[in-house]
């Protein structure tokens, strides 16, 4: 489209209906950013964190949300266990992490998973760590006390803002190559409309039609007929 089109009607039309077109776009393009950061994040993002630290995960963000909460809320959650003796024989439990225990994995190295509702995974602990039991157990915790052990003890070394940011560099990429990619096409066969390539309601017109278009206006050219006279 020339500069000069764009003060005519036809030229803010058509600027009216290529918003529209782009509005349109834009959601399609943020629907398909969505759907293929969700895999990102399971696949790639999640698959970073050790294995309970992956487990911990909802825990975490829920005592962290609870542990804002202006009164004091009490709750449980199923933690991994070890018990030890103190000198005065008094029994401790201690919260197992992931420097100290590790899954257990069957003959195809997939995680074996116990429990009557099969949500808990096994787990052994690892060489040299000290145990009279070990085991999943329901804890009654605050959530403020739960949420700064896993800080201090799950996760010390984990960047969560680097992360997310991994998480949104990946769905704004998406995002812009979907919509560079619409607009180019929009824009390409907007040209071919514009050319008479493509014309709704009508039959395939092309540049050959101007063979038949007169300075002085649209027509068909008539080719005057030669008489031939007898003998």
């Amino acid at each position: 489209m020339s500069f000069k089109r764009f003060f005519t009607e036809e030229g803010w039309t058509s600027i009216r209906n290529s918003a529209k077109r782009v509005q349109r776009y834009n959601k399609i393009c943020i629907g398909v950013a969505i759907a293929a950061t969700l895999p990102f994040i399971w696949f790639c993002t999640f698959a970073q964190l050790r294995p309970l630290q992956q487990l911990y995960l909802p825990k975490y963000v829920w005592s962290q949300a609870l542990s804002k909460c202006p009164f004091r809320i009490n709750s449980r959650y199923v933690l991994l266990v070890r018990t030890v003796n103190d000198p005065s024989g008094k029994e401790s439990i201690l919260g197992v992490t992931d420097d100290q225990a590790e899954p257990t994995k069957d003959e195809n190295s997939r995680p074996v998973i116990i429990g009557e509702k099969k949500k808990s995974y096994q787990f052994r602990l690892k060489p040299g760590i000290e145990y009279t039991s070990f085991r999943w157990q329901e804890v009654p915790i605050q959530n403020s006390e739960m949420a700064a052990w896993f800080a201090r003890n799950i996760y010390p070394d984990t960047d969560f803002m680097l992360l997310l940011l991994e998480d949104v560099a990946f769905g704004v990429a998406i995002f812009l190559l979907g919509n560079t990619v619409a607009i180019w096409f929009d824009r390409r066969a907007n040209r071919e409309r514009t050319d008479g390539k493509k014309i709704r309601g009508t039959d395939d017109a092309t540049k050959k039609l101007n063979l038949f278009s007169r300075h002085d206006g649209i027509g068909i050219e008539i080719v005057p007929l030669e008489r031939k006279v007898g003998c």
